[in-house]
Parts: structure tokens; sequence; C-alpha cells
């Protein structure tokens, strides 16, 4: 009367096994890859100066680890999160070069408005000038190696340039870890030697080398061609002054 009913399974199927597995693989890589997305989201949309790259760092090496656990990712997923993780040194590079920009950018602007004021003092606390400086200065000539900062040749060019009045156009930077070009309009009225005060603007290129923590300013090339010239002009200059012209 009474059938025996058949004993069930106390154990999983390798069939059930796999299935169950891979389905917990798939939330995993699904969660790894919103996690991906979220941090690659902040890196592009969140201000370079709220960047915290140690933390940023911390975050791309449990990225890989999670990578490094057997059995959890996909090979695509692991990929993926190994690569974005190494975006993190390069990313930092960058937030540290555009911090060092900015830096010598708001440099520029201050050394150059304490110069044409005259206040030498002033501007020499605010450069650091390598010891193979070279200068291409506005009024032509030669090339100029070195510079002088003698206390009398400060107090001779705090004489000849006065009461100047400046603003700073950027036009282009260009940077690496050990170098910075600035490209720049120094657009300043002043009283420069003998002459009263005018329109004293300049094309001016700056660049900054990397000592240890230190930016030092190793070249300036400075003319005062931002309004243009006719050719005549032009060749003028180009031939130098001469008695008879």
């Amino acid at each position: 009367m009474f059938k025996r009913l058949a004993a069930r399974a106390t154990w999983l199927s390798s069939s059930t096994v796999w299935k169950t597995s891979s389905k917990l693989r798939s939330t995993f890589d699904k969660e790894m890859w919103f996690s991906i997305l979220l941090r690659l989201y902040h890196w592009i949309h969140v201000s370079e100066s709220s960047m915290d790259c140690a933390t940023l760092a911390t975050g791309a090496e449990m990225t890989k680890h999670h990578a490094n656990w057997p059995g959890t990712l996909s090979r695509r997923s692991a990929i993926t999160t190994v690569a974005a993780a190494s975006l993190t040194p390069r990313f930092c590079a960058s937030v540290a070069a555009s911090d060092d920009v900015a830096h010598l950018i708001e440099r520029a602007a201050a050394k150059n408005a304490a110069f044409m004021r005259g206040d030498m003092d002033r501007w020499l606390a605010l450069v650091r000038i390598a010891s193979d400086f070279t200068l291409m200065q506005p009024f032509g000539g030669p090339t100029s190696h070195g510079f002088d900062a003698s206390p009398e040749r400060l107090a001779k060019l705090s004489q000849f340039f006065k009461n100047g009045e400046t603003t700073l156009e950027v036009v282009q930077t260009y940077a690496s870890d050990k170098l910075v070009v600035l490209v720049m309009v120094e657009r300043q009225y002043a009283e420069v030697g003998s002459l009263p005060k005018q329109d004293w603007s300049l094309r001016v290129t700056e660049i900054y080398r990397k000592d240890g923590s230190e930016w030092q300013l190793v070249h300036r090339h400075a003319d005062p061609l931002v309004h243009g010239v006719t050719l005549q002009e032009a060749a003028t200059i180009a031939r130098g002054r001469r008695k008879d012209e």
C-alpha cells in the first residue's frame, strides 16, 4: 500500500553548482563594472583640486587585488580593472603637473607686477633663477647668460622700471614632470628709463625646470611686438639701428 519515497540528493549537482557560481560571478562582474565606471566618472568630472591621489591609489590597489582573485572575475573584467587601476599614477601625475603650472602662472604674474613697479626685492623673492639662465631681452642684442642679483644691479633696475600696472595673459602652457613652458603676453603700462608712462606690453616665453622640489627659471624670451609692424619696420629692426635711420 505504501510506496517508499526515493531519497533526495543532499548535495548539489555539478550543473547546479556551475549555474549558481555563474550567477554569482555575473553579479560580482556587474558590481565591479559599476565600481570601475563610478571611479572613472569621478576622475573625469570631479575638479582636480579636490582629487586625493592617495585615495585613488588605494582604490587602484584594491581593484587590482580583486582582479587577482581566482574564479571571481571574468577575463574581460579582470583586464578592465587592471587597466583602470593603471591609469591612477598617470592621472595623479597630471594633477600634480596642473597644480605646478597654476602655481607658476600665479607667481609669474606677481613677479612681473613687482618688476614693473621697480620693487626688485619682491621680484627676487618670487623667482628662482637657474645658474644656467639665458635671457633674450626685449631690447635685442646678444643672449645673456646668468643673472647679476647684486644689490647694485637691483638698485639700478628699480630706478629704470617704475609705476607699472600689469596684467598677464596666458596664451599656452606645456608641462612635463621636469619642464614647464609658459607662453604669455605681459600687458603693462609703466615708466621705463626716462620715458613717460606708456604701453610696454611684451610677448614672453618662459621655461622652468624642476630642481628637487623647486622650479627654476632657465630661460626668458621677451619682445615688444605685441602690436604688429610693417615689413619695412621689421626690416629696419632686423638690420639693427643705424645713425642715418
